[in-house]
């Protein structure tokens, strides 16, 4: 019966977890003896960020935010990998037959270099991050079988790899993601409930806090998708701008209302009970953004001063036209409004892993991408000083151009396959997991050890917490 083979995997998942907890806790163990070893103080700034760097516990060091090359098979995204360049099996590896000089053959005979299309090897790829997205699709898949056999009243036994999918995919049960940005994030969502079979659908209608419905909401406000057998969901709050007014010269008619301060509880808190994760009060991971509808507030509100037509202003006033980087007074407005939105969603949601996911550039990188990369430097900023780590998808996948969906919005392909593992690595963390040489390890529970539960977010996160330079 299904039961007893439910009773069965439960029993191996518990040994397994009490196995991994042990070795979490001796890496942790050792890493934290290693910090508190005493040493002489660095003589400079540059010294004691190259001594922190140096010590950074295996489980903790983040790949996405190492240079590395995106790996995939041609014509099959679902294949996406990134591999770091630091990585011990990377740098391990010799020169390869076509590096050697001088150029030549056992015979002495001038040799020129062959390259091929083969994916790293074996060894470089089993220590590159999980490839977490694939591996939910499978474990999706084989719930909705067991689902099948459950509603026939028959009885399905789990195989041993079908047990260890189970005992390492069942921390997503319960998860709930919210993405606080543009259309580029919902895009993204909707992409990502595709591989299971679900679309991102705009919320038309909120509830009340006595549960009662009143019509807001629609297009640009709230969105979301749920995935019924992991009950799983990932959420959308669009972020209209950091203005603070909603002016005439606004180019959507629909948007009525701008500032994050009126669209927090005409929009979002309504819609708390919806993105609360297994706590009941909070998401269990956000990330969150603003860019994109700030570049053209900008040179729209110049537009609405200039005496003359709309293309008069974007011709001859400077402040009007497309292609120039911000100025100093826009700048210092952007940063002002955005550490303030910063501190509203951290007072939202107190002690919620936040990340600021970096801004992506055009299809075609050009001038006009100037104020993206502004604005993009200063939210860098704002999050290292707000102690939040960054999300590096957009400067990953730049330069893939040829997977956009128009000119600014990622498309289906390697890059969104990248999104996908890449949210699931860092909600893996906020569910309080290590990743350790590629694989995810959770730590036991206390009663297990006679210590605190392992918490990969809050141990790892003081080493992930630097702007990455741009």
């Amino acid at each position: 019966m299904i039961a007893s083979s439910v009773r069965v995997l439960a029993t191996a998942a518990v040994a397994v977890v009490v196995l991994v907890g042990v070795l979490n806790y001796d890496l942790h163990a050792r890493s934290v003896d290693a910090l508190r070893s005493p040493a002489a103080a660095p003589a400079s700034l540059h010294e004691a960020l190259a001594a922190l760097t140096a010590q950074v516990p295996p489980q903790c060091a983040d790949p996405f935010r190492q240079p590395g090359f995106l790996a995939a098979k041609d014509g099959e995204p679902r294949s996406a990998r990134w591999v770091p360049f630091g990585d011990a099996a990377v740098a391990a590896r010799p020169a390869p037959p076509s590096a050697l000089y001088p150029p030549v053959d056992a015979a002495g005979q001038a040799v020129a270099p062959v390259f091929t299309e083969a994916l790293p090897p074996a060894d470089v790829l089993g220590a590159a991050p999980r490839n977490w997205l694939a591996d939910l699709v499978d474990y999706h898949k084989l719930l909705e079988r067991i689902d099948a056999y459950k509603i026939a009243g028959k009885q399905f036994d789990l195989t041993a790899s079908e047990q260890r999918l189970v005992r390492e995919l069942n921390w997503v049960h319960g998860r709930r993601l919210l993405l606080m940005g543009d259309s580029v994030d919902r895009h993204m969502a909707q992409i990502f409930c595709r591989e299971f079979g679900h679309d991102s659908l705009e919320t038309a209608t909120q509830r009340n806090a006595d549960g009662t419905v009143r019509v807001h909401g629609g297009k640009h406000t709230t969105a979301s998708c749920h995935l019924p057998l992991l009950n799983f969901t990932i959420a959308h709050w669009h972020i209209a701008s950091m203005y603070t007014m909603r002016p005439d010269w606004w180019w959507l008619d629909h948007v009525d209302t701008v500032a994050f301060e009126e669209r927090f509880p005409k929009y979002y808190l309504p819609d708390l009970a919806h993105v609360a994760g297994l706590d009941g009060a909070a998401p269990d991971l956000v990330l969150f953004q603003s860019g994109l509808w700030d570049e053209r507030v900008f040179r729209e509100n110049a537009i609405a001063k200039f005496p003359g037509t709309k293309p008069e202003a974007m011709k001859v006033f400077p402040l009007a036209k497309e292609g120039r980087q911000l100025v100093w007074d826009e700048l210092e407005f952007f940063r002002a409004r955005f550490r303030k939105f910063v501190g509203l969603i951290k007072t939202t949601f107190p002690g919620t892993p936040l990340m600021y996911r970096a801004l992506t550039s055009r299809r075609e990188q050009t001038a006009n991408d100037l104020p993206t990369i502004n604005m993009d430097r200063l939210n860098r900023h704002v999050a290292v000083a707000e102690d939040i780590e960054v999300f590096e998808w957009a400067r990953l996948v730049q330069g893939f151009s040829a997977e956009y969906l128009d000119y600014l919005h990622v498309g289906h392909g390697t890059g969104s396959v990248l999104w996908g593992q890449m949210v699931l690595y860092y909600l893996f963390r906020a569910a309080g997991g290590y990743v350790h040489e590629g694989r995810g390890v959770r730590g036991a529970p206390a009663i297990a050890l006679g210590a605190p539960a392992a918490d990969g977010w809050a141990e790892c996160h003081p080493y992930n917490v630097h702007w990455g330079g741009r």
